[in-house]
């Protein structure tokens, strides 16, 4: 076992090295020579401790001074994370790397040999630095990524996807952006930082450009060596992903909306568990907490703007139940008690202390906060959420990321007309409520929830394409209103003959399905009827 896995990865990594040997010859001479390998310390491990070591020690920095550095369109970036991003990087890239510590790489350490030496020629300025390492941040993350391209599609791509072309562009176009910072950032402090003014517009943001142009070249490739086609559905959520909200340095909202029964909170849980998988395996610093809004009677804390602030701030008290609860919210606590003469403060804290605790706490730890369904909120009090998450966000001496669903209710799409968002339309998400429909019709078929008779094959088939046929027509792009259609038919549909009728009969809009549901509740018996409106 141990030398058939040894013959099939030494020629990948053989097929690795050469390419990014082939890309540094694509360069021109001045650049060149400005990437060459330390021959005495070019194995791929110690040349990633060092990154390792430099990141951590420039992250200390960051931290102790709070740097930050406003970009030429006003964002405010925090430099911290960009350090602890390249570690989360660079430790993916080890994890793996320790399997083959007895190989040499050679050329296929060289983007990291350069990434390492603009490390240590960074200077320590916090506008000059956080332009540099915003750019290392985003090309040690391709690095780590076209090394998983190299093992997953190196023996599988054919001459016709151009990958191999492609990843050769791309290996050229990242060593050109470093040759060009190195070249760049080896000038003496003065002239380094007249350069850090005009450098946004010119070669490091140039050359970063072009990076992502060829990425996305590699992209295009892999998706034709997979042979499918990526539904539109699946694409809204990778929009999640985007680094102007997710991978950015900078704090930010953004604003997912769409018509009810959409899959706006489908979308959203997707978020939420994506967000906290990405805490617990990447070990990184960022705390993540998140609310479901819900106009409920029977909740009416879940519509409670302080509440929902409130939640989130007891969500980050403490790491986990085990941990100890934060300073912060120790330091106010003990003030309460005092101020009520050593008892157990009664009053909750309003959504101002909140916020001020919240900032507190975040002047250690970065912050993502996902809010489902804002829409459900007060409408009277909702926009005070929405102004203490904006507060958070100016004055958080971290990264913060929000991300909230909604419908366009006029009030919220005024607080956010200028956030990055995602708008769901019914054609987006067309192909994936046709797939919905007939799963789930054809389910209700087969436990004979629909039709509660013995059908013939061919019946049984018909009636099944009748109703699809009439849910994928009439949904409009809710998925809501096929789930309650489907109950509808459970319900009224006991032989074949009922079909036509109460395929008829059913509503055309969620408002009128959900008051046929409120009927219901409305025909039951008194301790039913309670549970229900309860639940």
């Amino acid at each position: 076992m141990a030398s058939s896995c040894s013959t099939s990865t030494i020629p990948q990594r053989t097929v690795a090295e050469k390419r990014w040997h082939q890309a540094w010859e694509s360069l021109k001479k001045e650049d060149k020579d400005e990437i060459k390998l330390d021959h005495t310390r070019t194995g791929y491990l110690d040349i990633l401790q060092d990154i390792h070591n430099l990141a951590t020690e420039k992250k200390e920095v960051c931290i102790q001074k709070a740097w930050k550095y406003k970009k030429n369109n006003g964002t405010t970036i925090i430099v911290r994370d960009l350090f602890e991003k390249i570690l989360v990087w660079v430790n993916k890239v080890k994890d793996v790397g320790d399997v083959i510590v007895s190989y040499n790489p050679g050329h296929a350490a060289l983007p990291w040999a350069a990434v390492r030496l603009l490390l240590t020629i960074a200077v320590e300025d916090s506008q000059s630095l956080g332009i540099l390492i915003e750019g290392l941040e985003q090309i040690s993350k391709l690095i780590a990524q076209c090394k998983v391209l190299e093992d997953l599609y190196s023996q599988s791509a054919g001459d016709d996807t151009g990958f191999d072309g492609a990843l050769l562009e791309l290996y050229a176009a990242i060593l050109t952006f470093e040759s060009h910072a190195i070249q760049i950032y080896r000038k003496s402090t003065a002239s380094r930082l007249i350069s850090a003014i005009i450098l946004p517009s010119n070669k490091l943001q140039d050359g970063l450009k072009m990076v992502w142009v060829k990425h996305q070249r590699v992209t295009d490739c892999t998706r034709l060596i997979d042979a499918q086609y990526i539904r539109q559905f699946e694409d809204i959520l990778r929009q999640f992903e985007h680094p102007i909200w997710k991978d950015s340095s900078a704090s930010s909202i953004l604003w997912l909306n769409g018509i009810a029964g959409c899959g706006k909170s489908v979308l959203t849980s997707a978020v939420i568990e994506s967000l906290c998988q990405e805490s617990s395996s990447m070990g990184t610093a960022a705390l993540v907490a998140y609310f479901y809004c819900s106009r409920n009677t029977a909740e009416p804390e879940r519509a409670n703007p302080e509440e929902v602030l409130r939640s989130i701030l007891e969500q980050i008290s403490s790491n986990t139940a085990e941990l100890p609860i934060r300073k912060p919210v120790v330091e106010v606590y003990k003030n309460l008690k005092k101020e009520n003469r050593g008892l157990s403060p009664q009053e909750r804290l309003s959504l101002d202390e909140t916020t001020e605790v919240l900032l507190k706490i975040l002047q250690v730890d970065p912050f993502c906060v996902v809010i489902d369904a804002l829409d459900e909120c007060d409408p009277s009090e909702r926009y005070s959420v929405i102004e203490s998450l904006k507060t958070i966000i100016d004055e958080s001496a971290n990264v913060v990321k929000v991300f909230i669903s909604s419908r366009r209710d006029n009030d919220i799409v005024s607080q956010f007309e200028e956030s990055p968002c995602i708008s769901i339309q019914p054609s987006h998400i067309s192909k994936d409520i046709e797939d919905y429909v007939r799963k789930e019709v054809s389910e209700a078929m087969e436990k004979k929830r629909i039709v509660k008779g013995k059908l013939l094959p061919e019946e049984k088939k018909k009636i099944e394409q009748q109703i699809t046929h009439v849910l994928i027509d009439g949904s409009q792009g809710m998925f809501r209103w096929v789930t309650l259609q489907i109950q509808q038919l459970c319900k009224q549909v006991r032989v074949k003959g009922d079909i036509d009728s109460v395929l008829r009969k059913l509503p055309k809009s969620l408002e009128a399905s959900y008051y046929l549901v409120y009927q219901d509740i409305m025909d039951m018996e008194e301790p039913s009827q309670k549970a229900a409106i309860r639940t």
